[in-house]
């Protein structure tokens, strides 16, 4: 039995190996910690991790605990008398528990670090058509995947690789690592690169249900790349005929796509289903339809048919706050000083595409970006702009287009004055609130013609103890829309 004294960290599939290849090579791991049990399956049975399952198997003692800085847990990690612990796939420590073996804590990352930093390394390299990714063993340190690098190892990315297959390969080749890095420490024999942040960095952001709407605007390959970054788990996914489709596997189409507009679906209900993209045509290979398992395209066309997709009218409601005509959201921030029409316009686009600018979604607070339960649209021409959970645009056109290619019944545009100027031509409906009195705001955009427009509802707000304002929030649609 070697001398050191292991505490092992992690929950998923992914750790397994690692932790078990400690065994095989006869390390003596004294505890394990790993998530609480997860209720899962319809029965909401709670089941353990992965990780607890083979502790448990080889009588190893499992900790779960949901607070990693309460006192009874940091007491009973101590009592452990670890000189040595290891993270794999497991959630940010506090400085507390990963200062406290003397030979310190590292952890593995499913990336060649400092590239693609976060939750999600694997999925972004491949989304990003990476050649290249591999594992990276490191000691933690306060700023998250920073810490000082112990080894590397390089593994390829294949033509026709998805998140699934790198991520067994990784799991394999990590758990190698993982023993490298031990045996090294156990020896005192052992290298401690301090990362240096290259010029361009990548991230791997935690992805969202949001994050995976595939935008039909971007080319092809990108589009694919797209696809495989996120198959089999989470799954990209688009709408068709108003369901949704997980889509696994996808390829580059021959056929001529004529005039076909982006986002527009062509088949012959029997062997394929092309989808037009900014510059060709993919055939979707693999999919799942809401409701359904997943199939391949001639399973599908055996028991159904796809309507025509022309793209049915889709009303465009823009949101905003006025004073005496004018936007209100100095450097083009969202009226967030107005809680309560704010709440009412949350309430009003649950579920919906929501378009907005840099400066609109920069202003938005932290801890509700992106706006949940809605696809966050954000127009910029910076590149590699960071808005995890949205999709990034050029141009509000595109952001209209990606909508209506989804199948959106009502998308929303808001922001402040020049989002305001550029979604204002294409609105058919508007939720304004008109406050009385004077309020700093732009000013470079025309005039609100009431003439053109129909008041459909108004409710007034007097001030009150929370408004120094008297307001009302009132809905108009054009006239043309509303004879």
């Amino acid at each position: 039995m070697n001398t050191l004294r292991i505490i092992f960290m992690g929950t998923p599939e992914f750790a397994v190996p690692s932790l078990e290849i400690l065994g095989q090579n006869k390390f003596n791991v004294v505890a394990v910690i790993t998530a609480p049990d997860k209720p899962q399956g319809r029965g909401q049975k709670l089941m353990p991790s992965p990780v607890k399952e083979y502790a448990l198997k080889n009588n190893i003692p499992v900790l779960q605990p949901t607070n990693l800085k309460s006192p009874q847990f940091i007491e009973e990690l101590k009592s452990y008398n670890a000189s040595l612990q290891i993270v794999v796939a497991f959630r940010m420590l506090p400085e507390v528990v990963w200062a406290m073996p003397p030979l310190g804590t590292f952890n593995l990352h499913g990336s060649l670090l400092p590239q693609y930093r976060g939750a999600a390394p694997i999925n972004w390299a491949i989304i990003n058509g990476e050649k290249e990714t591999g594992v990276t063993t490191f000691f933690l340190k306060h700023e998250i995947d920073t810490g000082s690098i112990i080894f590397q190892e390089k593994e390829i990315i294949h033509e026709d690789d998805n998140a699934g297959i790198v991520y067994e390969r990784l799991m394999n080749k990590g758990a190698q690592l993982v023993l490298k890095t031990v045996k090294a420490i156990e020896h005192g024999d052992y290298p401690s690169m301090p990362q240096t942040t290259p010029t361009e960095i990548k991230h791997a952001p935690k992805i969202f249900k949001e994050t995976c709407q595939i935008n039909w605007h971007q080319p092809s390959e990108q589009v694919r790349n797209f696809v495989r970054g996120l198959s089999p788990y989470p799954a990209a996914w688009t709408l068709i005929n108003g369901k949704t489709f997980k889509i696994f596997k996808c390829s580059h189409a021959l056929a001529d796509s004529g005039k076909a507009p982006v986002g527009e679906f062509i088949t012959d209900n029997k062997t394929y289903l092309y989808v037009k993209t900014s510059d060709g045509l993919l055939s979707l290979d693999e999919f799942q339809p809401e409701g359904k398992r997943r199939m391949n395209v001639q399973e599908f066309f055996r028991g159904n048919k796809l309507k025509d997709n022309a793209q049915k009218p889709m009303t465009i409601s823009l949101i905003a706050a006025l004073t005496k005509n004018q936007v209100i959201g100095k450097n083009n921030d969202l009226p967030w000083h107005l809680p309560d029409d704010m709440k009412y316009f949350m309430q009003t686009t649950k579920m919906h595409h929501v378009i907005m600018g840099r400066k609109n979604y920069e202003s938005i607070p932290e801890k509700f970006r992106p706006l949940p339960n809605r696809t966050n649209v954000v127009v910029t021409r910076q590149k590699d702009f960071p808005a995890p959970g949205c999709i990034i645009v050029n141009t509000i056109e595109d952001g209209i287009a990606l909508a209506k290619a989804a199948g959106e019944k009502e998308l929303f545009i808001i922001g402040g004055s020049e989002i305001y100027a550029l979604g204002m031509p294409y609105a058919d409906q508007l939720y304004l609130t008109e406050i009385d009195t004077t309020l700093e705001g732009d000013t470079f955009f025309p005039s609100f013609n009431k003439s053109e427009w129909m008041e459909t509802s108004r409710t007034r707000h007097e001030a009150d103890a929370r408004h120094a304002y008297n307001f009302d929030f009132v809905v108009y649609k054009k006239k043309l829309l509303s004879t």
